[in-house]
């Protein structure tokens, strides 16, 4: 949610302030780990070729590794840990809300807040940025919000901004309509790595944070995927989300019968291996009144506060919502993806409690009409968590979860966006997420002495989020010092590493 036309338009992409020498202790302490790699230091810098952009890759420096902490729920410690370390590659460049995704062969691409992704071919090392050029109708990506995403099927490479597309704001204007500026999404794919690109105009009656999934097509459809988007409408923020869907790669354009929901700012959706379509959001209508007015799916007083699971299991034409039983959480509606689905088709939900502030999963098997009790998944030595989580999954009970967790021992996760105190960045992996008393590596990427968000700093609108392909390589990205929810702040990529 972003109200300002300024900073929406002045997305510059600025290097971080961190100097290469200052670079393993601005991060974290940095462990020399023989059985990985050596640590180098120096390097040469790698150019966009190809593409429209402007070059401003940087070479990593120096990459920090900490050692995992192996527990299992409520905070049990398992002994002896696993050998693993989670390992951070700063980026040496400045944005917000960024996303992540990675392609089979193991190209990494961070999505830019808007204009471009950033791609690295050599395991976060070296960067360049890849400015998407405009449609032939003259729009192009330069809206906000941008995310970007791989479908597993076709290894296409997705990329999505929303408001501000030149072509939305004169189709059917209405004299009251002060925000037609803000129409629209752009979605922009390519076939060969962020090479060339195609893309096409979605969603004019739409607004803020679009958000774009794909999954398997229905049977004996041509294309293997179905491309969905989406959009927030019929105001800014809240109200209800459209679906857009595509069959044919996205040549052409469908808005489904039915909308997905009539919620706040909801997570990004994920498909399972039978296509049936998932996405979260909490049951709270304090973004907008009008939500109760509309019938489509009635608001429950007594669904209040809890997590719902929007589902459909026909490709997006209908929806049921589910309530999960035992949520509270009104102050989780950041729009980040808290529920995933794994290859087997287990579905995974986390949240924060709004009455002790930990991290809990609960997780259903049959296609989210029922769901297991929710479990505390908190590391041993992180006290709170921040609405800042993300998760992804990848083959049968394994799944990848980013986090902002405190270790004070007072929370200071005060609202949805905004938090107090000090945040570090998390990483959590579990290879069992689906037993019923599943086992986590978690680790601390920052140092005690400088985490990710210090006192006066605030996070910015999603300040981590997770990759996982379908073999189960995983990644996160996060913001560093950002000054605000709409501010810079500096990417880091980071990873749990295995010998």
């Amino acid at each position: 949610m972003n109200f300002s036309l300024a900073s929406i338009r002045a997305r510059g992409r600025k290097k971080s302030h961190v100097s290469g020498a200052a670079c393993s202790k601005a991060y974290m302490p940095c462990f020399i780990l023989v059985v990985f790699q050596l640590v180098a230091c120096g390097g040469s810098s790698t150019s966009s070729s190809g593409t429209s952009g402007r070059d401003v890759s940087s070479t990593l420096v120096t990459e920090g590794c900490n050692p995992v902490v192996s527990h299992s729920i409520d905070r049990e410690m398992l002994e002896p840990a696993s050998k693993a370390y989670g390992c951070v590659y700063p980026l040496e460049i400045q944005d917000h809300a960024a996303t992540m995704q990675l392609l089979s062969d193991g190209t990494l691409f961070v999505g830019a807040s808007s204009g471009g992704v950033y791609r690295s071919f050599d395991q976060g090392k070296s960067w360049e940025y890849i400015e998407i050029p405009p449609l032939e109708n003259g729009d192009s990506n330069s809206g906000s919000h941008g995310i970007v995403h791989v479908d597993p099927r076709t290894d296409r490479l997705y990329y999505l901004t929303s408001t501000q597309v030149p072509s939305c704001a004169t189709t059917n204007p209405q004299p009251t309509d002060f925000l037609s500026v803000l129409r629209g999404s752009v979605l922009s794919w390519s076939d060969d790595a962020g090479n060339t690109w195609e893309g096409a105009t979605i969603a004019c009656d739409t607004y803020d944070w679009g958000k774009v999934a794909t999954g398997p097509a229905p049977q004996g459809n041509a294309y293997p995927s179905a491309i969905y988007v989406f959009g927030v409408a019929e105001r800014l923020i809240g109200g209800k989300r459209y679906v857009d869907r595509s069959l044919d790669g996205g040549v052409t354009w469908e808005r489904m019968a039915n909308i997905a929901s009539a919620t706040t700012e909801a997570g990004s959706a994920v498909a399972g291996p039978d296509g049936t379509i998932y996405f979260e959001y909490p049951e709270y209508n304090g973004y907008d009144p009008a939500r109760v007015l509309d019938q489509t799916y009635p608001y429950k007083p007594e669904n209040a506060c809890k997590m719902m699971v929007a589902i459909s299991e026909d490709y997006g034409e209908t929806w049921r919502q589910e309530a999960v039983p035992g949520t509270l959480a009104c102050f989780l509606g950041t729009g980040t993806q808290k529920v995933a689905i794994d290859n087997a088709g287990a579905a995974y939900l986390i949240w924060v409690s709004d009455v002790d502030g930990q991290l809990y999963m609960n997780t259903s098997v049959d296609r989210g009409h029922t769901w297991t009790s929710a479990v505390n998944i908190m590391p041993p030595e992180a006290t709170f968590s921040s609405s800042h989580v993300t998760i992804a999954a990848a083959e049968s009970g394994h799944i990848l979860i980013a986090g902002m967790l405190g270790k004070s021992a007072t929370n200071g996760r005060v609202g949805v966006v905004h938090h107090t105190g000090q945040w570090y960045s998390f990483l959590m992996e579990s290879f069992n997420a689906s037993a019923e008393k599943p086992f986590f590596d978690s680790v601390n990427l920052d140092s005690d002495d400088d985490p990710s968000v210090i006192e006066g700093e605030s996070m910015t609108e999603m300040n981590g989020y997770t990759a996982l392909t379908p073999s189960g390589e995983g990644w996160a990205v996060f913001v560093r010092h950002s000054g605000g929810t709409f501010s810079e702040g500096n990417l880091v990529v980071s990873r749990i590493v295995r010998p």
